[in-house]
């Protein structure tokens, strides 16, 4: 945020739209590709948000991060039951700490607080995103 200049608050709210116009697994039935979209907006918002930093042992750190919660969201699915395996939109019924995450709620606070500088509440918010992903981890894993 330090570093973060218009042309980066500018990406941000730019991704923070696009995510608003895909369908989340939250809001209904969601196809394959529909999640798929989602996830894309997702992580184009997650990297505008991120952009703005100087460090480039944050940035490989960072992309590592990146990398493992993508295989970790890959092993949701396989702990899902045969009947639910490509159903995102059951998962999220079945887990309220993942539907939340799917909501854009916490993504539009982080908008926010991010573009208005407020450190303490990009911590905080950051760190509710972790707890609700560790959580909806556990939650579809104890589901089977």
């Amino acid at each position: 945020m330090e570093f973060g200049d218009m042309q980066w608050e500018a990406e941000i709210v730019a991704t923070h739209y696009r995510l608003t116009r895909e369908r989340s697994p939250a809001s209904g039935e969601c196809s394959l590709e529909e999640y798929t979209g989602w996830a894309r907006a997702y992580h184009a918002f997650d990297t505008a948000l991120m952009s703005a930093h100087q460090s480039v042992w944050f940035s490989r750190f960072h992309q590592q991060l990146t990398d493992h919660i993508r295989r970790q969201g890959r092993a949701l699915l396989i702990f899902m039951s045969k009947a639910e395996q490509r159903d995102f939109h059951t998962a999220t019924l079945n887990a309220p700490n993942l539907r939340a995450l799917y909501a854009i709620n916490i993504y539009t606070e982080m908008k926010d607080a991010v573009l208005n500088r407020k450190l303490d509440e990009v911590t905080s918010i950051f760190n509710n995103y972790t707890n609700l992903f560790i959580t909806a981890y556990r939650d579809i894993k104890n589901s089977d």
